[in-house]
């Protein structure tokens, strides 16, 4: 009985779990159906008509983006879920939103500042809220093409042109109506472009070209003259011989043009061209051999022409002469004729010089003497010496001295007595100088030779100042020879 009761629990168990399954399966067979097909009532039911579809709800949609510069704007557009709102972000920062149509397409414009920019583009829900971005987009922008600056200078038979630009833009230079090459502006925004400048007047024109190489923006042309080059200019060699010093050089040239003066290939300097097409210039020559050159120089300084070069020999300068010396005549100096010396470079002229003026020459001797016989008036007399030249020009100027020259000396009476002028006597006779007797009342020119053991004859020659050997003065200075 037991045993029986057993069985049926567990038939009944089997029954429940298979009513379980079949339940299972008939839900999911209710759910696996067509939204728009109806589920029957039972065999007797039977509609007439289907009821419509349902209108689908788009779900959010990852939107894309792309992007183009052109005339200053940025050109977005893309996708995005039909009829929703997109967000544009540039750079970081909202720049505004766009809708998308019913085909799910949107548009925006932007200003397009020039440089590297990330857009993303955000997909907006009814609050506002972000549903969906899209990847990042890299847009580089240029800078936009300006119109170039230029300027032109003539230089060398050449047309120089220079100007600015943008920055990696390229310039199209015409001249005369033949287009240059096109040229890249460099990073700094410089470009330049050398043309030959023929005589003449030049129209010069600068374009900016943009990408596909057509005209972006224009420079206003130019009109520049080119003058006719400039001739060599020629150089007269002085003739010889030539000693080294201080050497004129001269030429003819270009009216008011520039000669440039190369002395062994380095410039030496520069002389106009004047009205008469003559030029010259005071060069500095050691002696030696020497290559002179003479070019023409433009307005920039540059050479225009260069000249054929010239060789030149220069000699040794001349000796330098000494300046003379003056010896300084022992007091007291009277007014009268008064003898100077000095020393000089024996065979040169010594030139005497009283208060600035000339007063006469004198040879210096193979002793290297000089001796010169002035007049002089009372007061102060300023005594200058210089060394001619062959010319008679002062080619060494000696020291000046002032001399104090007092009044003339009264002439010596005769003596009244023998015994009024004994020899020896200190108050009656000069005083024996070595190189001159200085003169006392008592002195003659015979007792001074006498004393000094000089002939008379030499002794009257050398002082020629002296017109009567027997009269002469107190203060006078005879000059001894031979001393």
């Amino acid at each position: 009985m037991a045993a029986n009761e057993r069985r049926f629990q567990t038939y009944d168990l089997f029954k429940l779990i298979v009513a379980i399954l079949l339940l299972l399966l008939l839900l999911w067979l209710l759910f696996q159906r067509p939204a728009a097909e109806p589920i029957a009532a039972g065999p007797t039911a039977t509609p007439t008509t289907a009821p419509p579809p349902a209108s689908p709800t788009p779900g959010p949609a990852t939107p894309t983006v792309q992007a183009e510069a052109a005339d200053g704007q940025l050109q977005l557009s893309g996708t995005a879920a039909p009829g929703s709102t997109v967000q544009i972000v540039i750079d970081g920062q909202p720049a505004g939103t766009a809708a998308a149509d019913a085909a799910g397409r949107w548009s925006f414009t932007a200003p397009a500042e020039p440089g590297d920019h990330a857009i993303v583009v955000n997909a907006l829900d009814a609050a506002g809220a972000i549903t969906a971005s899209s990847a990042p987009l890299s847009l580089s922008v240029a800078a936009p093409i300006a119109a170039p600056e230029f300027g032109v200078e003539v230089a060398a038979g050449a047309l120089d042109i220079t100007g600015t630009g943008t920055p990696g833009s390229q310039i199209r230079v015409t001249v005369d109506g033949r287009a240059s090459e096109p040229i890249t502006v460099g990073a700094d925004g410089r470009w330049s472009f050398t043309a030959e400048a023929v005589a003449g007047e030049h129209t010069i024109a600068a374009d900016a070209l943009d990408a596909a190489g057509q005209v972006a923006a224009s420079a206003p042309p130019l009109k520049i003259a080119a003058p006719a080059p400039l001739a060599a200019p020629t150089l007269d060699l002085p003739a010889g011989p030539l000693t080294a010093g201080s050497l004129a050089l001269q030429g003819s040239g270009a009216p008011g043009s520039t000669v440039q003066i190369v002395i062994d290939g380095q410039p030496a300097g520069t002389a106009r061209v004047g009205p008469d097409g003559r030029w010259s210039f005071d060069a500095t020559l050691t002696a030696g051999e020497h290559t002179l050159t003479a070019n023409a120089l433009d307005d920039a300084g540059q050479v225009a022409a260069a000249g054929e070069p010239a060789a030149l020999s220069v000699g040794d300068a001349p000796a330098t002469a000494a300046a003379p010396t003056l010896d300084t005549p022992a007091p007291p100096v009277r007014a009268g004729r008064v003898r100077l010396t000095g020393t000089g470079t024996p065979g040169s002229t010594v030139q005497v010089m009283i208060d600035g003026q000339p007063a006469g020459t004198a040879t210096v001797g193979a002793d290297g003497r000089w001796s010169f016989d002035a007049t002089l008036t009372a007061g102060g007399r300023e005594i200058g010496v210089n060394t001619l030249d062959a010319a008679g020009q002062v080619a060494a100027a000696g020291a000046k001295t002032t001399l104090t020259v007092g009044a003339a000396a009264a002439a010596t009476p005769a003596p009244s007595s023998a015994s009024a002028c004994r020899p020896g006597d200190p108050e009656a006779y000069g005083e024996d100088r070595g190189e001159v007797w200085l003169v006392d009342r008592c002195d003659n020119l015979s007792y001074i030779a006498r004393q000094t053991g000089i002939d008379l004859n030499a002794l009257i020659a050398a002082n020629p100042q002296v017109l009567d050997p027997d009269l002469i003065y107190p203060g006078q200075v005879i000059t001894l020879p031979g001393r």
